[in-house]
């Protein structure tokens, strides 16, 4: 069922994005990683330990999920460049 709701919204959208759990967290994540064309893997900076990320990779890599990046989010960025309204 999951699959056929995925191949209908392939037909009718150019993209479709979706939002699952922590992949370490639940089984879920990675059934529909293996259905999707591709992942991007999202990491907290300074709360994802580099090891529990390095696993999710692995994990996805068994779900024979299509890793497409990693996203690093919530990293401050670097005071040299405030001084750089754009």
């Amino acid at each position: 069922m999951l699959e056929q709701l995925l191949d209908k919204a392939k037909e009718l959208y150019d993209y479709v994005l979706i939002d699952v759990p922590p992949v370490l967290e639940e089984n879920d994540s990675k059934i529909i990683a293996s259905l999707s064309d591709g992942v991007i893997l999202v990491v907290r900076n300074g709360k994802t330990e580099d090891f529990l990320a390095v696993e999710a990779k692995k994990s996805l890599e068994v779900a024979n999920a299509k890793l497409l990046g990693v996203i690093l989010n919530a990293k401050r960025a670097n005071p040299f460049f405030k001084k750089f309204k754009m």
